[in-house]
């Protein structure tokens, strides 16, 4: 019912961090998702100095009894400006995936997708390019330590996802309206092509 930033930011960003989880967790057949995501506290403000950006700084504030309890200091210096407390998601505990069935790709969970940041679209599309060349393969197996099977599976889930990506932006079915740059007053986000 609204595009104001303070009042849609949370729930932006929810949508966010849960479409980026869904992509990563599908590019590394994560098998144990569930109970391993976790997050952390940080204000998102307008940076008067620089229209049309959002600066970030990490919140001291805690959760007690299930509410968030944000201490007077930090209260005085956000009250009055255009800033939220937003809970931004940490995926934690990231080591049953690769060599384990992808759980993801088995119930079709990236093609239900409706909603993306083109900030991580983009930036996967880049990936993806990546990933085909010698010195990525190479960085794989020397410097992270996949086995030959390991990167292959990375590299044909990296495909497959572009592949469902690309075909969804093509027809019309993803939208980029989840970057919360979007929702500050005057925004224009402009052109979001499919081809990267």
């Amino acid at each position: 019912g609204t595009s104001e930033f303070t009042k849609v930011a949370q729930t932006v960003q929810q949508m966010k961090d849960v479409s980026d989880m869904i992509l990563l967790d599908t590019i590394l057949s994560q098998q144990d998702r569930i109970g391993n995501i976790h997050y952390k506290l940080y204000w998102n403000y307008l940076d008067p100095q620089s229209p049309g950006t959002i600066q970030k700084k990490k919140s001291s504030a805690k959760v007690v009894d299930g509410k968030i309890v944000i201490p007077l200091e930090e209260q005085q210096q956000w009250s009055g400006k255009t800033a939220v407390l937003l809970k931004e998601m940490l995926l934690k505990d990231n080591d049953c995936g690769i060599i384990k069935e992808n759980k993801m790709r088995k119930h079709s969970v990236l093609e239900k997708v409706r909603h993306m940041s083109y900030t991580t679209y983009r930036n996967f599309m880049q990936f993806q390019k990546s990933v085909l060349n010698n010195s990525a393969r190479a960085y794989f197996l020397n410097e992270l330590l996949f086995t030959v099977n390991d990167y292959e599976r990375i590299y044909d889930n990296t495909q497959r996802a572009r592949d469902i990506l690309l075909a969804r932006c093509r027809s019309g079915l993803l939208r980029f309206d989840i970057d919360l740059e979007n929702y500050i007053p005057g925004a224009y986000p402009g052109p979001r092509a499919c081809e990267i």
